[in-house]
């Protein structure tokens, strides 16, 4: 999936309870930051390592019974990055940036 693929949309215009016609077979849509971007991924990247510690790090903050979709943790921005690096643009995303999207 190039960069120019990924999917985002204002969650304010979304509103539905079942799965959109958007999200092909194989992807979940998720919501990103305060301002709750939205992402439609790929399900492949929720067994990544990085991946699943920010879940962890989202399951704290939201848990994972909240209204309105799986939220996630973090910026927009370094969501992004997340996803360029799981897309095999660059193996130093740790080391990049930090994976909450704090000040460094």
């Amino acid at each position: 999936m190039a960069a120019d693929n990924l999917h985002s949309y204002d969650s304010d215009t979304e509103g539905a309870s079942c799965a959109p016609a958007d999200v092909p077979c194989g992807c979940l849509a998720v919501y990103v930051g305060k301002e709750r971007r939205r992402f439609v991924i790929p399900t492949t990247y929720l067994t990544n390592n990085v991946f699943r510690a920010l879940l962890a790090k989202s399951e704290e903050e939201f848990g994972f019974c909240c209204d309105g979709g799986l939220r996630i943790a973090c910026t927009p921005d370094v969501f992004e990055h997340l996803l360029w690096w799981l897309e095999g643009a660059t193996p130093e995303f740790v080391d990049e940036i930090d994976i909450t999207g704090d000040s460094l």
